[in-house]
C-alpha cells in the first residue's frame, strides 16, 4: 500500500485541477528507487473568472473553490466521483514528483483519461456580491462552513454543507481576506483589507453561533 492525499489546484481561467499524490514509504523508496508520482483526476470547470479560494473540510468529504466571478461552488467528494461522467476530452496525465517527468500511467485506471466535471455537478452553489478568497469549514462540524467576500460585499457568511441553508452573515464593512476556526473552541478569525472607518480592525474573532466580535485588533 502507498499513501495517497489529495492536492486542488486553480487556474486564472476558472479551472480547478484534482491530483491524486502518492508518498511512498522511505523503505519502498530505496528498494524501487521510486519517489512518488502525481496524477492528474478531475478538471473541474465551473469558474468563469479566476480561482482564488480553496478549502477541504477536515474529514475530506466536502471541497470547496470560491472565484473572481463571485461564486462560492460546493462539491461531495465521493458523490462527485461517482456520478461524473467520463470524457474523451481529456488524456490522464501522471508526474514523477521527484523530476516533474511524465510517467505515462493512466489517471484512472482502465480509462485514460481525466475526469470532465461542469457546473450542475456540485452540490451546492452560493453567490456572493464579490470575489470569493477566504474559504473555512469548522474543523470540529465538516458540515459548517465561512466565506468572506471581498470589497463589495464585506461580510462573513456561513452556510449549512449538507442542505445548502445561509445560516448567518456577519457584515465587516472591509474586505475579508482569510478566514481561521480555531481548533478547540467554536470561534473564527478574520483578517481584512482596505480597511473603512466602520471596521477600523485588521484581525477579528468572532464567536459561533452568536457571531459576537471578542477580540478586535487595529490597524
Amino acid at each position: 500500500m502507498v499513501l495517497t492525499e489529495e492536492l486542488l489546484v486553480g487556474d486564472e481561467i476558472g479551472n480547478v485541477y484534482y491530483y491524486s499524490v502518492e508518498w511512498p514509504s522511505q523503505d519502498k523508496r530505496d528498494l524501487f528507487d521510486w519517489h512518488g508520482s502525481m496524477t492528474l483526476m478531475a478538471r473541474i470547470s465551473c469558474h468563469s473568472q479566476q480561482v482564488c479560494g480553496i478549502a477541504w473540510s477536515r474529514d475530506g468529504e466536502y471541497f470547496a473553490t470560491g472565484g473572481n466571478d463571485n461564486q462560492l461552488f460546493l462539491f461531495e467528494t465521493r458523490k462527485l466521483f461517482c456520478r461524473s461522467r467520463r470524457r474523451s476530452m481529456d488524456s490522464s496525465s501522471t508526474m514523477n514528483v521527484r523530476n516533474g517527468n511524465p510517467t505515462g500511467n493512466s489517471a484512472v485506471s482502465g480509462q485514460g483519461q481525466v475526469l470532465a466535471i461542469t457546473p450542475g455537478q456540485e452540490k451546492h452553489l452560493f453567490s456572493l456580491n464579490a470575489a470569493v478568497k477566504a474559504i473555512a469549514f469548522a474543523p470540529w462540524q465538516s458540515s459548517l462552513i465561512a466565506a468572506g467576500g471581498g470589497s463589495n460585499d464585506r461580510c462573513i457568511h456561513f452556510f449549512h454543507a449538507l442542505s445548502g441553508a445561509s445560516l448567518a452573515t456577519i457584515d465587516c464593512h472591509a474586505q475579508i481576506t482569510s478566514l481561521v476556526w480555531s481548533e478547540k473552541r467554536k470561534e473564527i478569525a478574520a483578517t481584512f483589507g482596505f480597511a473603512q472607518p466602520e471596521h477600523p480592525y485588521r484581525v477579528a474573532v468572532f464567536t459561533w453561533p452568536s457571531c459576537r466580535r471578542v477580540v478586535g485588533i487595529p490597524w
